[in-house]
């Protein structure tokens, strides 16, 4: 699904070998040099496809350990339809892998995904990834894209209740332009406690 959807949407942009490794390097580099997603990589078609050919799939199970440990103690919840909210969503790596292991578990027959992201090219491809693999992997999954900053105000353009909230690789996105560390540990503290009484 990776490889079609990288075809189709990416084109002369899709990257392989050595090409693909650079841009990957490029993206690494930059994820260590600042907080956030730094704005040359949302206008960088090469860059969105390092992403989805090498940091997704990497990326991808890492939400099933702490899955399993709420599996384990009866906190995962578990409803016929499930409502999963992705906080700073990307190309969706999180919730689709949450919605994935989520179905996995008896009496889940259906998750809808609320992704939420500022980076429209990212979350198209992550609607597009969603719609030609889902069905082939045989999940129920219903994924609406919301654009919008990970501010505040975000809030207010959610739909709750969500059983589910999954925020991968972006806290360190939640601080208000704050530069000292403890500040922006609270401020993201507080944005984080705001999304969790979304459930």
């Amino acid at each position: 699904a990776i490889d079609a959807v990288a075809a189709q949407r990416l084109r002369r942009n899709n990257l392989d070998g050595p090409l693909l490794a650079q841009a990957v390097a490029r993206v690494s580099a930059a994820y260590r040099r600042q907080r956030g997603t730094p704005a040359t990589l949302k206008s960088d078609p090469q860059a969105l496809c390092a992403r989805l050919k090498f940091f997704l799939p990497r990326d991808f199970p890492k939400i099933q350990a702490p899955l399993r440990e709420l599996l384990a103690v009866g906190a995962l919840p578990t409803a016929k339809s499930l409502r999963i909210l992705d906080v700073g969503a990307g190309l969706g790596t999180t919730g689709l892998a949450a919605a994935a292991f989520a179905l996995a578990q008896p009496g889940v027959d259906h998750v809808r995904i609320d992704a939420v992201d500022s980076d429209p090219a990212a979350l198209d491809l992550a609607a597009q990834l969603c719609r030609r693999w889902a069905p082939g992997a045989g999940y129920d999954i219903d994924y609406r894209i919301v654009r919008a900053p990970l501010t505040p105000a975000l809030l207010d353009r959610l739909d709750p209740p969500y059983q589910l909230v999954v925020l991968g690789f972006v806290l360190n996105e939640l601080g208000d332009s704050v530069t000292d560390a403890v500040a922006h540990q609270s401020s993201s503290t507080r944005r984080v406690s705001s999304m969790a009484r979304q459930a």
